[in-house]
């Protein structure tokens, strides 16, 4: 599995939970082998798509960034800069929120956040790889509940 952009991320930071937001929908080939058509939905609003092996995140869809990150003025300490990790976050984000009714994995969406971030030049892509998949699981295992609002559908 080898994930790619199809083209640059935009985006703009703004103030709150979610400080990224997508100006311009994102589009990653996660080159898993699935096949169908599916939409992604949270509380009646259709977020992205997945068509075959490309996913498409759809222009408004909000991000908290990379985890963990700490900015003291202008210094970011723990991870990559949004720039070089946005296709990352956002296609990761997007995968965990949506693991539970999608035919994609949490696991899944760990390795597309290592193959993203690696192609962006992190360095790091290995060791961030490896916190992300042992923390961020076991801090969504233990902070996330089952929700209603978010749903997938295969379409015809």
């Amino acid at each position: 599995m080898i994930p790619r952009a199809l083209h640059p991320v935009a985006y703009i930071r703004q103030p709150g939970r979610w400080p990224f937001r997508l100006v311009r929908g994102l589009a990653v080939n996660l080159d898993m082998g699935l096949r169908g058509t599916w939409s992604f939905e949270e509380r009646g609003e259709i977020l992205g798509m997945l068509h075959g092996d490309t996913l498409t995140i759809f222009e408004g869809y909000q991000s908290d960034g990379a985890s963990p990150c700490i900015i003291i003025g202008k210094v970011r300490l723990g991870t990559p800069s949004p720039q070089s990790s946005a296709a990352g976050f956002f296609t990761h984000d997007f995968m965990y929120q949506f693991a539970g009714v999608a035919p994609s994995t949490s696991r899944d969406a760990d390795n597309a956040l290592y193959w993203l971030l690696r192609e962006n030049g992190f360095r790091l892509s290995g060791v961030y790889h490896s916190a992300v998949a042992i923390f961020g699981g076991l801090h969504r295992r233990l902070t996330r509940r089952p929700s209603d609002t978010v749903k997938s559908h295969p379409l015809p």
